[in-house]
């Protein structure tokens, strides 16, 4: 299962197990953090299209690390 969520006003590809790189989040490490902002699912030949969001579907993340990036 693939889905695209938005967060931080970017939008990311994510399948399950992924490790994915975003802005901060309000959590710290090892504690849970819910999407809802989800804008498309697809399993197999079925995907599902948000107008914009898909109503009642999440993605549901641990955070493994909080690291500042390199500063421009």
């Amino acid at each position: 299962m693939t889905a695209v969520i938005k967060t931080g006003g970017k939008q990311y590809s994510v399948n399950k197990g992924d490790v994915i790189i975003t802005e901060k989040l309000p959590n710290e490490k090892g504690k849970e953090v819910i999407f809802t902002e989800i804008l498309m699912i697809t399993e197999g030949e079925k995907t599902i299209v948000g107008t914009p969001y898909i109503e009642n579907a999440t993605v549901t993340a641990e955070i493994v690390g909080q690291d500042r990036g390199k500063k421009l």
